[in-house]
């Protein structure tokens, strides 16, 4: 008997352990959504190394600086959220000037910044980084999302997976602005006066981009099964083009990015 009893109550713990860490990170999530309630809350999500980070590190002007346009760029924290299972669920905060950027993806982090123009920006954890939980953490707060950006990258869009989220994002019922990044490509070499020259980056022709977004939006409509996508968008963008088109002041390629 004593056994059994001992039995139970290591059981009724457990499950009482389980019940608090649920109970913990609602508490956490629903904190975030209330420091951020008056400002649209926009959350990127995607598979790793799609380029969220340097897309969020662009739109919040980290890339107008030292530049001719550097007067529009307004300083703003960002705030790096640790969720880690070995932070046990407690919140830990970093704050930075802006995104790091890694052609790698291995860190549990919500990353998020608020503009003064009331948009609050949220990086999250790729779809299928290294850990289930990383990319668990990822849908949980989508939940909270005024509108999702959801990427997939122009050299391979729509993958298997991205085509299984994105199902469950309709269903949710959010806004979805699809994005097909890095929708650019480097030119060959030519040889110029018996030189070796290596042009820059140029955007992806139009007709290519043109095809890759009909294609995107026929495999939405099939997967929302709506042919009207009424709270979808889909565009080509490439923001490496754009921080060049920046930095030399470049109007006609910052159009084509």
């Amino acid at each position: 008997h004593q056994a059994l009893c001992r039995e139970v109550m290591h059981s009724a713990a457990l499950q009482l352990q389980g019940w608090q860490k649920l109970i913990r990170q609602q508490i956490q999530r629903s904190e975030f959504v209330n420091r951020h309630e008056k400002s649209i809350l926009t959350l990127t999500f995607a598979d790793v190394n799609t380029g969220k980070s340097s897309l969020g590190n662009f739109v919040g002007g980290w890339y107008l600086r030292d530049t001719a346009y550097a007067d529009l760029y307004q300083p703003h924290e960002c705030h790096i959220e640790d969720y880690s299972a070995a932070s046990q669920e407690d919140r830990q905060v970093k704050v930075i000037d802006h995104f790091e950027e890694k052609s790698t993806e291995a860190t549990s982090t919500i990353q998020h910044y608020t503009l003064a123009q009331g948009l609050t920006w949220v990086d999250t954890p790729g779809l299928h980084s290294l850990t289930v939980e990383h990319g668990e953490l990822a849908q949980e707060y989508i939940q909270f999302a005024d509108l999702v950006i959801y990427l997939t990258s122009s050299t391979s869009p729509f993958k298997k997976d991205e085509r299984e989220m994105l199902e469950k994002l309709f269903k949710m019922g959010k806004p979805v602005i699809l994005a097909i990044t890095k929708s650019d490509y480097t030119p060959s070499p030519c040889v110029r006066d018996g030189e070796l020259l290596f042009p820059p980056l140029a955007p992806k022709s139009q007709d290519d981009r043109m095809a890759q977004e009909a294609y995107v939006t026929e495999q939405l409509k099939e997967i929302s099964g709506n042919d009207n996508l009424e709270n979808s968008h889909v565009l080509s963008l490439s923001v490496m083009l754009a921080r060049d088109a920046v930095r030399s002041g470049d109007g006609r390629l910052y159009a084509g990015s």
